[in-house]
Formats: C-alpha cells, sequence, structure tokens
C-alpha cells in the first residue's frame, strides 16, 4: 500500500478553520504515480459531461490563458520527469497528444497537464465570485450550482460560514488581502468507493441528510470506505488579479489507520449508513479474499476506533451506536444551524431509556472533552 501524501486527519491540520498556511513555489502542483489516470478521467468527464465538469464567464480567457502559462513555464523546470517541452507546448510524458475540443478555452487545456482541478475567482461589487473553473473531481458539490456566485454564498451551506459570519468575513479579507505568497490548506472526509467524480446537488445534499440511502451496495467488492484529502492552494495571479484556485484529491483506503493508532476521527450522522453495516462487511471479510482489501483486522475493530455523533434523531439508533461501540466513542451532535437540525439534542439522550448515568454524561459531554482534551 502506498504511503498516503497527506495525513491530516492525524492533528497536524485543525478542523473547521480557514487553516492557511504558506506555500513553498517548489511545491505549487504535485504529481504522482497516478497522473496519467487522473488525466485521462479528466478527457473522459469532458467527453461525456462537459457542461458539468467546465464553466467559463465571457471575458475571462485573457485570465485562463494566464493560467496557462504560468503552468506551461513552471511545470517543465519542477516536474522534468512528468512534462516537457514539445512544438511550442508543454506536455505530458505518456499522455494521448491530441487535444481536445473543449481545450479551445485556456483553463482547460491548463487543466490537462495537472492532477488539480482549476478554479478562477474574480473580485467586483458583489465580493470574490466563481467565474471560470474545471471541476473534474468536486467533493460533495456542484460546479454548475456555484458558477457565478461569490464566496458568500459558495459558502452558505457550510454551518457557520455563511453570509455575514466571522468565517466569511476573514475569507473575504484574505481573498483581497493575497498577494505573491501562495497558500494552502487541507479539507478531508471519508467517502463510500474510490470515485474521483463525486458531485453531490444542494437537493441531493438534502435527500441524503434526510434519508442517508446507502453507499454500499450488496456485492461491491470494492465497497470500502476510503479517505478522501483535499489540498487545496491559492495564489492572486500578477496580471489579472484574479485568484487560482488549486484542488488535488487524495484518496487513501480506510486501512491506512493501521499506521495511525492514535488518529482520532469523527463520522457525522452517527456515521451514516457504515456502522449498522458491520456485520456484513465482517463476514465478507473473513470469507473471501478478494473483499477483506488488505486488512490484517476485521473492518468492525477499525470502526471502533472512529467517533461517531448522536445526530440519529430515534433512540433506537443512537442505543445501537452505544451498544455496539462504546458510549466512550459518541459525542453530542446538533447538525445546526441547518433547519432539520435536532435543536434539543440533550433531550434526545436522555430518550434512551436503557442508557445508564455514566452513558448519558459521557455523550452529552464527557466524550466530547475527552475527544479535544478538555478539562471541566
Amino acid at each position: 500500500m502506498t504511503e498516503p501524501a497527506h495525513t491530516p486527519y492525524d492533528g497536524t491540520s485543525k478542523p473547521f478553520t480557514i487553516g492557511l498556511k504558506p506555500l513553498d513555489p517548489a511545491r505549487w502542483i504535485e504529481t504522482d504515480a497516478l497522473l496519467l489516470p487522473y488525466l485521462a478521467e479528466k478527457r473522459r468527464l469532458y467527453a461525456e459531461i462537459p457542461d458539468k465538469v467546465f464553466v467559463e464567464e465571457p471575458g475571462t480567457r485573457d485570465a485562463q490563458a494566464e493560467v496557462l502559462a504560468m503552468l506551461e513555464a513552471w511545470l517543465p523546470v519542477h516536474r522534468p520527469e512528468t512534462h516537457r517541452q514539445a512544438g511550442g507546448r508543454v506536455e505530458v510524458v505518456g499522455a494521448p497528444r491530441d487535444i481536445p475540443a473543449i481545450a479551445e478555452a485556456p483553463l482547460a487545456a491548463a487543466s490537462l497537464l495537472v492532477q488539480e482541478d482549476l478554479i478562477l475567482m474574480r473580485r467586483d461589487d458583489s465580493g470574490w465570485r466563481l467565474v471560470a473553473g474545471s471541476l473534474c473531481f468536486p467533493s460533495s458539490w456542484s460546479l454548475v450550482e456555484k458558477f457565478g456566485r461569490p464566496l458568500q454564498e459558495i459558502h452558505e451551506p457550510v454551518p457557520g460560514f455563511g453570509p455575514g459570519t466571522r468565517p466569511d468575513e476573514l475569507i473575504a479579507r484574505m481573498f483581497d488581502g493575497l498577494q505573491g505568497q501562495a497558500v494552502e490548506r487541507f479539507n478531508w472526509s471519508i467517502q463510500a468507493g474510490d470515485a474521483l467524480y463525486h458531485p453531490l446537488s444542494g437537493l441531493q445534499r438534502v435527500d441524503r441528510a434526510t434519508r442517508r440511502p446507502s453507499e454500499f451496495p450488496d456485492g461491491d467488492l470494492n465497497a470500502h470506505a476510503f479517505i478522501r484529502v483535499e489540498r487545496q492552494t491559492l495564489r492572486k495571479l500578477p496580471v489579472s488579479r484574479d485568484i487560482l484556485f488549486t484542488i488535488r484529491i487524495h484518496l487513501d483506503p480506510l486501512r491506512v489507520l493501521e499506521r495511525h493508532p492514535d488518529l482520532k476521527i469523527l463520522a457525522v450522522h452517527g456515521g451514516g449508513f457504515l456502522p449498522a453495516y458491520s456485520g456484513r462487511i465482517d463476514h465478507a471479510w473473513g470469507a473471501r479474499k478478494d473483499s477483506n482489501a488488505g486488512l490484517s483486522r476485521p473492518p468492525t475493530e477499525y470502526l471502533r476506533r472512529i467517533y461517531f455523533d448522536s445526530v440519529v434523531f430515534t433512540p433506537h439508533q443512537l442505543e445501537y451506536l452505544v451498544r455496539v461501540y462504546g458510549a466512550d466513542r459518541i459525542v453530542m451532535g446538533t447538525d445546526y444551524p441547518y433547519d432539520m437540525a435536532d435543536y434539543d439534542p440533550v433531550q434526545h439522550v436522555l430518550s434512551v431509556p436503557s442508557f445508564s448515568k455514566d452513558e448519558i454524561a459521557k455523550v452529552a459531554g464527557g466524550t466530547a472533552m475527552a475527544l479535544l482534551g478538555l478539562s471541566r
């Protein structure tokens, strides 16, 4: 198993923060052994669903060309093993030499040189707006839905990051103040399967939150959880003064947890479907070699190292989580500020008649304090 490139889940990146760090210019773009498969997937998506993975406003082509020129100057110098000059342009070693029609747009052409997705943000009276983008590997969002919208509206679904919030104001000031120094940050999540193209519209987000259908269909031998790490960089373009936002996706099988015995992961919404599927995945792990994904222990042993929140809305589901995984793995959650949030989470915990006083104390606050290293 390849060593993960980034492990922000090991505590090096503080959750629920903007978390920007200065970026060494020599580390701007990442390449690895998956460069050609990533580019092949981009070509497939451009051929099949171009309108969903590429957008541009009129008047952005000059800024797009600026991005392409920057990459063509940077890549042969810093990534000579994968990129070379050829006939007045830069090509990827081993990649197809034909040029897709969509590459008429310079940002699309630039996207076929790198594994990163590329987003252009432009300042106007409404704020920093998404004015062009190549997003082939979205992490549960829709490029079409965000196109043309300012940052404060783009971030509106994120709890605590909507218009008028302090994080919204901080991000706007950070964008305004960004100069030549590039910066980076990380996000991470857990997803079912290893799909790079992982979109989710607003309606789908509501559907997932209310019904949470299974993403681990019966018989799917690849239905294992993956840690999805999202490395983001931002830099202000010197000519247009637009901001280029790059997003690189890394997918690591959940079995990388074996290498991080002290790792702490919190899975929201009670962990979704996975905690309730423990019996079947343990059975498959033991019954078939092609279903164990190289795990040395049953999957449930890894699940018992994960923390889950209490946002499951029914007493019997919360009781199940505590009985199977222990009260010291369950933290109280609310889903605030969404309109479907649990606005009385303490009563939800108290509604489980079988809970002892110790279990109530842990779920209602004790587990969270221990997880965060807080004292009373």
